[in-house]
């Protein structure tokens, strides 16, 4: 599994969602899940 972010740049990132329209928020969403995707691929589940 991915390693989480640090506290502060967590809060950072819930501000900035918290921030968009909702057609951006799952803009966000599906950019994080094509991350999310690429790196399980290159690094399997942990």
């Amino acid at each position: 599994m991915m390693r989480p972010y640090r506290s502060e740049i967590e809060v950072q990132m819930q501000r900035y969602y918290e921030s968009l329209s909702e057609k951006d928020r799952r803009r966000y969403a599906a950019i994080r899940h094509v991350r999310n995707m690429i790196w399980v691929q290159k690094n399997g589940r942990k």
